[in-house]
């Protein structure tokens, strides 16, 4: 029967992004932008960003939000342009199978990203097996206890409400669901509940597993206020991360 692995890592070393490997060899590869960050290329984000990408960019009413969707475009194709040894502005992104994004490129290699943001962080994962990445903005006013029940077992509610910090410890929980859904493409926000969050290793039904039959969903703070979680196939035994304030 497949599996899930919830666990955390209580400490993380984030290495200059300058030490990053250009080649995935079995492990997966984490990198934590600003939201700020600056790249050489930024001034040329149109030159960056096809049609479809610089619409939405302009769709956005608030300034901080959009660039924050264009600093995370250009940091993806930067690092995806790195690893298909192409210009950044020949990345082309597509919407694959239930709209889980993926590079096209011509390279005999198995290349697999996702990507999330929140507050002022910007999360990209790299890997060459399926994974899915979350991150949270720990939100003070926001009434979390109005939707465990819809999202959360009941020993998940339970373990949230008897928590030293309920509310750090429901934010976790949640990217520990959200990233699950976005690494195995299969699910939609009603299948929340059915993706386990606790510590430990759950067993689960195939609708929720996709082609693996083992995962890994582990999380850790970006920073105090920002939890994230990666999932992946518990076949890599390896997570590196990295920090980059500019290209």
């Amino acid at each position: 029967m497949p599996t899930i692995n919830c666990n955390s890592i209580k400490e993380i070393y984030w290495q200059n992004t300058k030490n990053a490997p250009l080649e995935l060899a079995g492990e997966i590869l984490i990198w934590r932008f600003p939201a700020s960050a600056t790249f050489e290329l930024k001034k040329y984000w149109h030159a960056l960003l096809d049609v479809e990408e610089a619409e939405k960019a302009s769709r956005f009413r608030q300034d901080k939000d959009r660039q924050r969707f264009i600093t995370s475009r250009i940091a993806l194709k930067l690092l995806l342009a790195k690893f298909v040894a192409i210009d950044p502005s020949k990345v082309r992104i597509s919407p694959g199978e239930n709209k889980k994004p993926y590079v096209i490129h011509d390279k005999q290699i198995k290349l697999e990203f996702n990507l999330t943001h929140a507050g002022d962080w910007i999360l990209i994962a790299i890997a060459s097996v399926a994974i899915g990445i979350d991150m949270e903005k720990i939100d003070g006013m926001f009434a979390f206890h109005d939707i465990m029940e819809f999202s959360f077992l009941p020993e998940e509610i339970q373990f949230v409400q008897n928590a030293d910090i309920p509310r750090q410890q429901f934010y976790t929980m949640w990217t520990r669901k959200e990233a699950m859904l976005k690494a195995t493409a299969k699910g939609l926000d009603d299948d929340l509940r059915t993706v386990p969050a606790l510590d430990g290793t759950h067993a689960v039904s195939d609708s929720i597993s996709g082609p693996e039959s083992k995962w890994n969903i582990t999380s850790f703070e970006v920073d105090k206020n920002h939890p994230g979680s990666v999932a992946y196939p518990m076949s890599i035994d390896r997570l590196q991360f990295f920090h980059a304030d500019a290209f």
